[in-house]
Parts: C-alpha cells; structure tokens; sequence
C-alpha cells in the first residue's frame, strides 16, 4: 500500500510582503487626508515588516523593510503628525537599521526552518521509496517460498502415493509368491548374498529362510552333488556376463 506523499508548501511570491506594507501605508495617508491620525502607525508598520519575515522568508521580509523605510523617510520630510513620531534623521536612520535586520533574522530563521522542513519531506518520500521497494520484495519472497511449499507439499503427496502403491505391489507379490510350491530365490552372484527366498524351501526341503540367511554359501551346498560343479561354472560365467541362473535340483535337508 502506497504511502500518501507529503503536499509540498507553496512559497508566495516575495513581493507579497511589500505590497501587504503598502497596503497598511495606503490606508493610513488616507485616514490622515481625511484628518484621522492613526495611533503609533510605524510600530504598527514595524509589526508587519516583522510579520512578513516570519511567513514569507528572508527576501519578503526585506521587500518589506525597504518599503518601510522609504515610507518613514517620507514621513520624516514632509512631518507625518507630530515630530515625536519620526524624530530626527538619527531616530529615522537608527529605526531603519533595526527593522532591516529584525527583518534579516527572522527572515533568514524563517528560510533555515524551510529548508529543514524540505530535508525532512525528502527524507520522509525516501523512506516510502525505500518502505515500498522492500515490501515489494517481501512480496516476492513470499510468493515464491509459497510456490516451492507447494511444489514440496505436492511432491510429498505424489511420493507417499508412489511408497504406498510400491508397498502395495510388493505385499500382492509377497503374497502371489509365498502361495508358491515352488522355491522362489534370488541372489547376488558376484557377493552370494541372498536377496530373497520365499517360504516354500521350508516345506519342501526342511531348509528355514534364516538358515539361508546365516550361511552365504548354503544356497552352492545344498545343490545336488551332481550339478554342484556345473552350476558353479554357470554361476561365474553368468557372473562375469549378468545373466540369471537357470533353475537346479536342491537336496533336501534329510537328504
């Protein structure tokens, strides 16, 4: 989900401030045409420079000031209300310089908090940027481990399956041979291990599986004397060729 972004701050023009100075300075040349003298108009005028500065910035705080001035310089020749008002050119050139750089700090406190504000708005879409682009790639992640969990749970069916259907044919099989009267055996030849007997050399030659599988060589010695020798030689040669060894007579335990 896409974080909403910060709206940014429009900046008003710097020009704004001295026109808002001009405004106050029109209004009160008019109240005094018409014989009204406004009550301590440079502290109200001095306000406003200030006010300026502190919601526009360095430069609208300047604009201001310069208005101002030009304005109490006026005041000053042409003796705006009594002299106490402006004073001499000393209290006229001393008040300047302090609305100038009253307007100069607070503006520039104004433009430093500005840019930090800009800083921290920067900052805050870096870290959305930065937020969405790793909650993409969680997402990713995330969709493809649930793919491979799937494809492991899917596997691990098809396998159970397969084991169960295996053991499922070796029981039928097991079952099918030991109903055999015939002795079913097979064995390695090249280890003479016994790989698999089934239950009928007991009945028919007294002979129990676990004697078969106690002794390697018991399947050689209870052939019957008489093929024991060809059957060895069979055994070496399908042996060295991979061939399977052809049924023989066995004796039985009481001979």
């Amino acid at each position: 989900m896409r974080l909403p972004s910060p709206l940014p701050r429009l900046q008003p023009p710097f020009w704004i401030g001295g026109v808002a100075v001009l405004g106050i300075i029109f209004w009160i040349e008019t109240l005094r045409q018409f014989g009204f003298v406004v009550p301590t108009p440079f502290i109200l005028l001095f306000f406003a420079v200030a006010l300026t500065a502190s919601i526009d910035g360095l430069l609208a705080g300047v604009t201001s000031a310069t208005v101002w001035a030009i304005y109490l310089i006026y005041a000053s020749a042409v003796h705006v209300g009594s002299p106490s008002l402006t004073g001499g050119s000393v209290e006229v050139s001393l008040g300047i310089l302090v609305v100038v750089l009253l307007a100069v700090r607070l503006g520039w406190i104004k433009d430093q908090n500005q840019k930090l504000i800009q800083k921290l708005r920067q900052a805050s879409l870096e870290l959305e940027r930065r937020i969405e682009q790793r909650t993409a790639e969680l997402l990713t992640t995330n969709s493809r481990l649930s793919k491979e969990i799937r494809g492991r749970i899917l596997a691990q069916e098809a396998l159970g399956k397969n084991e169960l259907a295996l053991q499922l044919s070796q029981n039928r099989l097991e079952s099918i041979l030991s109903s055999l009267e015939d002795v079913v055996w097979s064995v390695r030849p090249q280890t003479s291990r016994l790989l698999y007997l089934n239950s009928a050399v007991d009945s028919l030659y007294g002979y129990s599986i676990s004697d078969f599988l106690g002794n390697s060589n018991l399947w050689l010695e209870v052939i019957h004397p008489e093929d024991r020798e060809r059957v060895q030689q069979k055994r070496n040669f399908f042996s060295n060729n991979s061939l399977p060894l052809s049924p023989q007579s066995l004796l039985a335990i009481d001979g």
